[in-house]
This record gives C-alpha cells, sequence and structure tokens, in this order.
C-alpha cells in the first residue's frame, strides 16, 4: 500500500477468498484467509475509560523506554510497570542493569497494583499517543489496557507476571553527592563513549573536591581523559560505569543540574535532577 500512487483504489472480493486490489493501471490478486480464522478480538465495551491527558502518558513512555530489557525471555522485564493510585501516575523499566522511575500527576484510573504492559505494546500505545492530540480515554481490565483516541481503539495484553521489588533497588541514602550540569555532563560522556570500549562503553568515574575525572580507556582506539568542575560532597571515589546507561537517564531529565548518589564502588549511581521532574534512574557499577 505504501508503494502505490496516490490514485483511487479498487478492492473486490474473489473465489477461494483471495482480493483484488487494482489501482490506475496495476492490478494485484491478494491471496486471503477465511474471515472465520480471525482471532477474537478484546471487547471494550463495558470498560469504565478515564479521560487523560494524551502528551502525559506518552511522557511517562517516553522517559523510561530505553530501559526496558530487549531479552524476550526475561518476562518479568520486557515491559513497563505503569501504576496510578488516581491522582498521580509512574512507569517503572529495568533490564537488569539500570532502573527508570518517573512520576507525574495523573488523574488516571484508580489500579489496586501495578500492571505490566509489554514493551511491544508500549511502543504501540506512544505511536497512537503521538498522532493524536489532546485526551484520550485509558480503562484496565486485569488483561489487556485499552487507549481509546478518536474512532480508534487499540488494546494491548498484558504481562501476567511479577514485577521485581524495584523500591528494593533504589538505595535510600548516600555518602557522596555530585552536583553537576546536566548538558555538560551529557557531552563529557558522549566523547568518552567514542573511546570506551564498543561491548560495555565502559568509563572510569574519579571523584575529587571540587572534580570529576571521566577516563575511556581502549586498547584498540587509545584513551580519553576529561575533567569536569562540580560539587562534591563525600570522601574520593574512583568507580566503573556503562557511559551510554548514564548518558540515556541524564537525556530523559530536562533539568539545568543533575545530582548523582554514590555510596561505594561498588555500589550503584542514582540520578535525580536537582530541581524539575520526578524522576530518577539508577545505574549499577562495573568492575574496572
Amino acid at each position: 500500500m505504501r508503494t502505490l500512487p496516490s490514485k483511487p483504489i479498487r478492492v473486490k472480493s474473489a473465489e477461494n477468498h483471495w482480493a483484488e486490489l487494482s489501482v490506475a493501471r496495476s492490478s494485484f490478486k491478494l491471496m486471503g484467509q477465511v474471515h472465520t480464522d480471525f482471532p477474537e478480538l478484546p471487547d471494550p465495551k463495558g470498560q469504565k475509560f478515564i479521560t487523560i491527558p494524551g502528551h502525559a502518558f506518552s511522557d511517562l513512555i517516553q522517559r523510561t523506554q530505553f530501559s526496558v530489557s530487549t531479552d524476550e525471555a526475561r518476562v518479568n522485564l520486557n515491559g513497563v510497570l505503569f501504576e496510578c493510585d488516581g491522582v498521580t501516575g509512574t512507569m517503572v523499566s529495568t533490564d537488569g542493569h539500570r532502573l527508570t522511575k518517573y512520576s507525574l500527576p495523573l488523574a488516571g484510573p484508580k489500579l489496586e497494583r501495578g500492571i505490566i504492559i509489554p514493551r511491544k505494546g508500549m511502543l504501540e500505545i506512544k505511536r497512537v499517543l503521538d498522532r493524536v492530540q489532546g485526551e484520550v480515554g485509558l480503562a484496565v481490565d486485569g488483561q489487556h489496557i485499552f487507549v481509546q483516541a478518536a474512532d480508534l481503539t487499540l488494546s494491548v495484553k498484558l504481562n501476567n507476571v511479577v514485577f521485581p521489588p524495584y523500591e528494593k533497588v533504589i538505595p535510600g541514602d548516600h555518602k557522596r553527592r555530585v552536583t553537576a550540569l546536566r548538558d555538560e555532563l551529557v557531552d563529557a560522556l558522549k566523547r568518552a563513549e567514542v573511546m570506551a570500549p564498543e561491548k560495555t562503553a565502559t568509563v572510569r568515574v574519579q571523584l575529587d573536591k571540587g572534580t570529576l575525572h571521566l577516563t575511556a580507556d581502549n586498547p584498540d582506539l587509545g584513551v580519553a581523559h576529561q575533567e569536569l568542575e562540580i560539587d562534591f560532597e563525600g570522601e574520593p571515589l574512583v568507580a566503573g560505569f556503562n557511559a551510554r546507561y548514564l548518558i540515556e537517564v541524564l537525556e530523559a531529565i530536562d533539568a539545568k543540574q543533575v545530582w548523582l548518589d554514590f555510596q561505594g564502588e561498588l555500589d550503584p549511581c542514582v540520578v535525580r535532577p536537582v530541581d524539575g521532574v520526578d524522576l530518577l534512574g539508577v545505574v549499577m557499577p562495573m568492575r574496572i
């Protein structure tokens, strides 16, 4: 259909469930199947749809989709956890190496427990939301989530698995805190990633009073060393992290300044904005 010219299309049914399609001087015969073989669709009738701003739900997906696991075998991580108490909507995603949690005001459906929207379904929802303006309808029936926009209704089957207890992964305190300019840190990490080992993207993070040292060492390319001026509280620290993981969570934060909280060299780094959106990212360390 994408390759056809912008001219009237004629479709006619033929024998044995075939279809004949003609456009201008081109014609096609397409093999079909009996309509009774089509799977039964989830029925949104009777569902209580809650009207929400489409851009808000799209924003929840946009800021958490990058850390959803792409490993189809890890079903409990192959989706995003959506929680809503009728006042605040929260999405959480993790692939086992990093975790992202984002919350915003959302007068959506009041869920007794969180639901897991699979990665492919989440991306389809976002495609729909990006095409509409204003409000959309949202409903959950335990097995499906329904999104209703104008004449379109999308149903996504939920993952019937248990999401890991993500609260336990988020450190409750920190011994060291870095306050840095987000854009400056992202730029430095991108330069470091160019020189970092391709498979692991490992960078060495060294924290001293007033300075953050970023080092990427690649036997095949060379060494990159950069220094950033920061505010730093705590004892010096040296740790390794995946540069790409840090970049992605920082790019999800639209704030001028960010905090990077650390415990020890083998503990995760927690990234959050100094002011702005209610988002945090947890990035696990790498041995260096």
